[in-house]
C-alpha cells in the first residue's frame, strides 16, 4: 500500500467516484452529492493539508482516500477524518487499520489531543470498525439523515 497527495486535475474522476460511493453506502443514493462544490472544498483541502488529502494506492491502482485535516472545537483545535474509503475488494484486510494509524500519527505531529469523524448511524460495520479501534460515539445529528459524531482521544 503505497500513499500519495492528491492531484486534482489528475485525480477527478476517481475522488468524485470515490465520494458517490461514500453516499451510495451511507445513505443509499448519491442525492445530495455536488460534484462542483465537492471538487472547490477538494481543492481549498489540498492547498491547506496537502499531507492529509491523500490517494491510497496499490500496484499504481487507487484503491481508497483519505481525508484528514484540523477544526476548531471550542477553545482548542482537533484532528477531523473527513474521509476514509477503500474500494469493495479492498476492505477487511487489515488496510482500514492502517489507514487510521496514519491518521493518528498526522494528528498526533501536528499535536493535537482528539480527533472526530462522522459515520451515517446506518453504516453498522463502519460504526463498528470505529469503536474497535477504540471511538465512542459522542453525538447523534439529524440532517436528512441521521449521523454519528465519534471522538477518540490521542
Amino acid at each position: 500500500m503505497k500513499l500519495r497527495r492528491i492531484d486534482i486535475k489528475k485525480d477527478k474522476d476517481i475522488i468524485i467516484s470515490f465520494r458517490e460511493d461514500t453516499y451510495r453506502i451511507s445513505f443509499g443514493t448519491e442525492e445530495g452529492f455536488n460534484e462542483a462544490s465537492y471538487i472547490e472544498r477538494m481543492k481549498e483541502r489540498v492547498n491547506k493539508f496537502p499531507n492529509g488529502q491523500l490517494i491510497v494506492e496499490k500496484e499504481n491502482k487507487a484503491i481508497g482516500q483519505l481525508g484528514l485535516l484540523t477544526r476548531n472545537n471550542l477553545e482548542d483545535y482537533i484532528g477531523y477524518i473527513n474521509l476514509i474509503y477503500l474500494i469493495p475488494e479492498y476492505r477487511y484486510k487489515g488496510i482500514g487499520e492502517s489507514l487510521l494509524k496514519y491518521a493518528e500519527g498526522f494528528f498526533k505531529q501536528l499535536e493535537l489531543t482528539e480527533y472526530h469523524l462522522r459515520v451515517s448511524a446506518t453504516n453498522k460495520k463502519a460504526i463498528n470498525f470505529y469503536t474497535k479501534f477504540g471511538m465512542k460515539k459522542i453525538e447523534e445529528e439529524n440532517e436528512k439523515q441521521p449521523i454519528f459524531l465519534m471522538r477518540k482521544v490521542l
